[in-house]
């Protein structure tokens, strides 16, 4: 019976708890993400070939979303955000961007 009573409560308190994440602090640390730095990013042609048409009429804006989307496949994401942070400098109306 204890033990069956003390499962129940800890059942409870981590049911309570797993809902509790503060989602204030993960928009302050988007927010405070580095300025993009253009020289620093530059345009790889050995990550593949893979391409994916968007809706841009600016070819940087084009090779970029590119190099986001095979670095996105290769599990490299903090570059990824970065090429696709790039493709905007661009072209801030590319929506795929974003």
């Amino acid at each position: 019976m204890v033990a069956l009573t003390l499962t129940l409560a800890i059942g409870a308190l981590a049911a309570t708890s797993a809902g509790a994440h503060d989602q204030e602090s993960h928009q302050k640390m988007a927010k405070q993400a580095e300025p993009l730095d253009e020289e620093t990013i530059p345009l790889f042609d050995t990550l593949g070939n893979h391409h994916r048409k968007i809706s841009t009429f600016v070819p940087e804006a084009q090779e970029y979303f590119d190099q986001g989307v095979r670095l996105l496949f290769n599990f490299n994401h903090q570059a990824a955000i970065r090429s696709c942070e790039a493709a905007l400098v661009y072209d801030p109306d590319c929506m795929m961007c974003y």
